[in-house]
């Protein structure tokens, strides 16, 4: 998160916030909770988040059970 300087806390909470919403940060939370934002801090962190999960998410859908990569 070298994006912008957060707490960790807060950092945490944002993306939590973002995968709730579907990989988008909601108005109310925008408006309530992360003001000091700029709009493309927002936008930059909202693709880091996705990124990082759709990568996460990809690779232990390609693992069976076992643990095992599977191609």
């Amino acid at each position: 998160m070298n994006t912008v300087e957060m707490p960790d806390w807060r950092t945490a909470d944002f993306v939590m916030f973002v995968r709730q919403n579907g990989g988008s940060l909601s108005r109310k939370r925008r408006e309530r909770e992360f003001t000091p934002l700029t709009d493309e801090e927002v936008g930059k962190l909202e693709d880091i988040v996705c990124g990082t999960f759709e990568a996460f998410e990809g690779a232990s859908d390609s693992r069976s059970a076992d643990g095992e990569a599977h191609a």
